[in-house]
């Protein structure tokens, strides 16, 4: 069993900018690569973040809570249809399992983790705010040890988690003045400062009113009480199945690795004193094709429906394999890669066409098990780069073989191309899952 987590994508423009491709095509690849190998993978393609102060400019409060959270909740449903309708582009599999932050189900998890986190000492209170106590989570809890136990990629940024640990002990502040997020999950009386939880569990203490226990006034929370969007993010992996199990990957890239992972690393070692993932990936920040990194303050950030219709989806795919880095900070994105991505596509019709043409019977076509091997083991250490070089190094060869064969008139043994063939749509299929699909339907390719 593989379960596989990301961080929500911004949700608020409903547009799927370049950098969350990036983290969409890296965890597709791996979901599909899992699903290939017949895992149990449990993975949430559909995850978004689209509680706190952007909604909140994009929707008018009229004044009723309810009302207002309803029309935040339509609007947010409607951006997310967006944002997957954009991912169809690069053929992103859609998985069985959700994440939105907004949600009842994710809200509930949010408020019981918080709940934990205050019921067992790790919340400080100052008047109606509350904070994660870092320095206590740090002195009753093994968190540098809870890190050694982590893989993480690059290892380089091992020392950044280590520092921030080292850095900062301030108390982090958990609850936000905001009107479209998760509720803070119990009262918190105006008299005489008791704190006490409602009677039913998921409830909005701002919108219904219940009796404190201690001096018998009505409390209603106010409108703002809520917790910081941030929180829910980290505690994500409580929502997908297994239950309160860590995530065995983690993807994420570097512009919001640092608060996204130090936020997760600490509340999982409060909540329940393990990791948040066994293994972390973290890809690289994109710079455009002269060099500049992509950013809206820089107003050259890429959006997927923005790039040309032409362009088939697995060859933007293969542009974003080719820009990854797991080892620098940034590398740039160039046009020649679509370019390159384009003719990767052809030569896999191009091929499939090929052994269409002569016939060719896949129905009992081998594996080549020792290339496979090697391919497994690339993918299993999360080299995903690495893996992606090596398939289409593989499809390359065999297209200039046939080509070389074919100019001199002798094509020699179909079954020994077959084999090939059939290895390199295997390794290639994560990848550029698409065009591997036609070939796979036309030649009967079964694995």
């Amino acid at each position: 069993m593989i379960k596989i987590i990301s961080p929500p994508l911004f949700l608020i423009k409903g547009e799927l900018n370049i950098g969350q491709a990036m983290t969409c095509v890296y965890s597709d690849t791996l979901y599909r690569y899992y699903l290939l190998k017949n895992e149990e993978v449990h993975y949430s393609s559909m995850s978004y973040n689209t509680q706190g102060k952007p909604m909140e400019d994009l929707v008018s409060f009229n004044g009723n809570l309810s009302s207002y959270k309803e029309k935040c909740s339509e609007t947010a449903n409607i951006l997310a249809q967006n944002m997957e309708e954009t991912k169809l582009r690069i053929n992103i599999l859609p998985s069985p399992e959700k994440y939105l932050d907004f949600s009842e189900e994710s809200k509930e998890v949010s408020q019981s983790k918080f709940l934990d986190l205050f019921n067992k000492g790790f919340l400080i209170r100052d008047k109606r705010d509350f904070y994660l106590d870092v320095e206590k989570i740090i002195k009753t809890r093994d968190v540098f040890g809870i890190l050694s136990k982590i893989k993480i990629q690059p290892e380089n940024f091992r020392k950044t988690l280590e520092q921030l640990l080292h850095d900062l002990r301030n108390p982090l502040l958990l609850t936000k003045p905001r009107l479209f997020s998760t509720p803070v999950p119990f009262y918190s009386c105006s008299n005489c400062s008791e704190i006490y939880l409602p009677r039913e569990i998921p409830s909005d203490p701002r919108v219904v009113s219940e009796k404190c226990p201690k001096c018998d006034k009505e409390n209603k929370n106010d409108v703002n009480y809520t917790l910081d969007p941030l929180f829910d993010l980290s505690v994500q992996s409580y929502s997908l199945r297994p239950y309160d199990f860590p995530a065995d990957i983690q993807i994420c890239g570097r512009n919001m690795a640092t608060r996204y992972i130090y936020y997760s690393l600490l509340t999982h070692a409060a909540i329940d004193n393990v990791p948040p993932f066994k293994k972390l990936v973290i890809h690289n920040i994109l710079n455009d094709d002269s060099g500049k990194r992509m950013s809206n303050k820089n107003k050259n950030l890429i959006n997927i429906n923005e790039i040309d219709k032409d362009i088939h989806g697995d060859a933007i795919r293969y542009a974003l394999f080719k820009a990854v880095s797991f080892k620098d900070e940034t590398s740039n994105l160039s046009k020649i890669f679509f370019e390159e991505g384009q003719k990767a596509v052809y030569k896999v019709g191009n091929l499939k066409r090929f052994f269409k043409m002569h016939n060719v019977d896949f129905s009992k076509t081998p594996l080549n098990e020792q290339v496979i091997k090697k391919y497994f083991e690339l993918m299993e250490g999360l080299e995903l780069r690495k893996s992606f070089d090596f398939g289409q190094g593989y499809i390359s060869e065999l297209s200039k073989d046939i080509k070389f064969e074919h100019d001199s008139r002798d094509l020699g043994n179909f079954l020994q191309k077959a084999i090939r063939y059939k290895t390199a749509i295997f390794m290639i299929e994560p990848f550029m899952p698409e065009i591997t699909k036609k070939s796979k339907e036309e030649l009967n390719i079964k694995y």
